[in-house]
């Protein structure tokens, strides 16, 4: 799942990798934390916290994620 903010991906084990671009670069950051869990809602639901993280300043780390 892709937005202009950072990349979700589900693994076979239940968790995902989450990466951001960096600004003006074509390299991206994987987030401290990464992978997690997935949340109940699924990888929508956890693209959205991510989102809204960065978004509010959360930096480079995953933000908590409740089962």
């Amino acid at each position: 799942m892709k937005s202009s903010y950072q990349l979700t991906e589900a693994g076979p084990d239940g968790t995902a990798s989450v990466r951001i671009p960096y600004t003006g670069a074509e390299e991206w950051c994987t987030l401290t934390g990464s992978p997690v869990p997935l949340p109940s809602g699924g990888l929508a639901a956890l693209h959205t916290l991510v989102v809204d993280a960065v978004k509010a300043g959360a930096g480079t780390e995953v933000p908590d994620v409740a089962t």
